[in-house]
């Protein structure tokens, strides 16, 4: 019995292990690019979380960050993503694009810029709906907080991304695969169905194995009677 608890605990945690790992590369144009998400960045930047058990979820804002490790700036900015998340972060996820050990993402960050004619393509970079914000310094707090609220109450159909404009900007014909926490949620879906019915399934069976040990009992006591 013992070894059939402990399969059946290694199977659920297969289930239910951390999907985030199933939705780091995101289509774009055609190509594969590596992304982290928001826990997975702060966690990688040191940063402890204020929202610990934070979730992506379709109904809210992608925010496309593009960073690098260590830099300075794009700490801060995490820093500030970090501090607003307990009263915003109903309103956006963050995809997160790291571009010092990615070349493809760094190539991405430059296409980007030049398709809104940036001259800067440095990091932070960050695309929300239809606004981006190139740098980070603390009188960008507010206009951060803003873009995030109006793009958040614009309809879902409605939404501005900048990956559907690029894609229009170069001719591809393919529809943009941006929607990657989607995928994220249907996957979790079906895992957690999946455990479900498993868990059903043995206690479902427990359940039997006792009656049938009861019944054996009582047919015994009656006999000594």
């Amino acid at each position: 019995m013992k070894k059939k608890v402990i399969f059946i605990i290694m199977l659920l945690g297969l289930f239910l292990f951390p999907l985030k790992a199933y939705a780091r590369e995101v289509t774009i144009a055609g190509k594969t690019y590596n992304v982290n998400y928001f826990l997975d960045i702060l966690k990688e930047e040191g940063i402890t979380p204020t929202v610990p058990d934070f979730r992506e979820s379709t109904d809210k804002v992608n925010i496309y960050l593009f960073y690098g490790k260590g830099c300075e700036h794009c700490t801060n900015l995490l820093n500030y993503l970090n501090e607003i998340a307990p009263e915003y972060g109903d309103y956006f996820n963050v995809v997160g694009f790291e571009i010092y050990s990615d070349e493809n993402n760094s190539i991405l960050l430059r296409d980007l810029a030049e398709l809104i004619e940036s001259e800067d393509d440095g990091v932070p970079f960050m695309f929300i709906g239809d606004q981006y914000f190139s740098g980070y310094s603390e009188n960008s707090n507010e206009g951060i907080k803003e873009v995030v609220k109006e793009a958040f109450d614009t309809p879902k159909d409605e939404r501005a991304d900048v990956f559907v404009s690029y894609e229009e900007a170069i001719g591809y014909k393919e529809p943009a695969k941006t929607n990657y926490v989607n995928q994220l949620m249907l996957l979790q879906v079906f895992c957690t169905t999946i455990s479900t019915l498993i868990i059903i399934l043995f206690v479902n069976k427990k359940f039997k194995n006792l009656e049938a040990n009861s019944g054996d009992k009582i047919v015994k006591l009656n006999k000594k009677r």
